[in-house]
């Protein structure tokens, strides 16, 4: 029996849109599982950063150890009842690539639909959504520790204008405060001899997708991001990144990348979310497959109705 065309359902948007508690809000509502497209809640101890689902919103008998060890990429967390996959897979030592996420993504969104419920694919990581709604056949390149020791030498700032110097294209889709992607594609060129972009072949994708945004408008947006970064603060965060520097060493990839390089500076983590969010909502702009919402309850009340797309902003 073929799940080729099998529904898997997206809900995207920008950072602090409110996708978690939508996609678990539609996950009861059609028996689903969540399936997280975010780049950095694969890795544990990085929780209060990431906005990951916290362990008060986990069951009571799936606490045990989670967040603390990877666990394998078919045994979810269970949160508010809802299965969520993706999570809490790697140490932040232990890279991901996107390659290996797009594999993992097809095993646990196959395992979903094979348990007869409806996968979820949420987060606003946008090269993991679009791996695989618009199937990437993106190449295996093997690490260079060598090269790679060099390039992690340097600032995220001298990495990406490397970037935008051989590779312009790339430097659109490529978070410029993510040292490892950075990285990575940078290995990627220097290996084929070709540029990254022109690497994201895309495929005929393996489900019949049915997508949703999220976005609630800048001035709200803005507000959820500012109470978001307050609350990070509030509930450890200075002390989060401390713990990851104590366990992995202050050269650790992962805290250049956001709230984790700006904290304590509340402006700047709401700044530079901000100019995030700019970059997400680009991303997505113009495409006429993503049904947009300015809030869950908007999405839900029109889910599988059959509406026209909005125009955002």
């Amino acid at each position: 029996m073929t799940y080729s065309r099998a529904k898997l359902v997206v809900i995207l948007g920008p950072t602090a849109s409110g996708k978690t508690t939508a996609a678990i809000r539609l996950a009861n509502k059609i028996n689903g599982a969540i399936v997280s497209a975010d780049s950095r809640q694969v890795y544990t101890g990085m929780d209060i950063g990431t906005a990951k689902p916290n362990l008060d919103q986990m069951d009571a008998d799936d606490k045990s150890g989670k967040g603390q060890v990877p666990h394998h990429i078919l045994l979810p967390d269970k949160i508010n009842g809802i299965k969520h996959y993706l999570i809490n897979i790697r140490r932040p030592n232990e890279e991901m690539s996107l390659t290996e996420w797009q594999a993992a993504a097809y095993q646990t969104i196959d395992t979903i639909i094979d348990q007869h419920m409806t996968p979820i694919l949420a987060g606003g990581t946008m090269l993991y959504v679009d791996s695989v709604v618009r199937a990437y056949n993106i190449p295996a390149v093997p690490k260079d520790d060598e090269r790679r020791s060099k390039l992690a030498a340097q600032t995220v700032e001298e990495l990406y204008k490397q970037l935008i110097k051989v590779d312009p294209k790339a430097a659109l889709f490529v978070q410029a405060n993510h040292a490892r992607r950075i990285i990575r594609a940078l290995e990627v060129i220097e290996a084929t001899g070709r540029p990254f972009s022109e690497m994201r072949k895309k495929g005929e994708c393996l489900y019949e997708v049915e997508m949703y945004g999220l976005f609630p408008g800048w001035e709200t947006l803005r507000d959820n991001i500012t109470t978001r970064v307050q609350q990070m603060l509030d509930i450890g965060l200075v002390e989060e990144k401390q713990k990851l520097i104590d366990k992995y060493g202050i050269g650790l990839p992962l805290l250049k990348t956001i709230n984790y390089y700006q904290v304590p500076d509340k402006n700047e983590m709401i700044r530079r979310n901000m100019k995030y969010a700019r970059r997400q909502m680009s991303w997505w702009r113009g495409r006429e497959e993503i049904k947009w919402f300015k809030t869950a309850e908007e999405m839900l009340e029109t889910y599988d109705a059959g509406i026209a797309p909005a125009t955002v902003g």
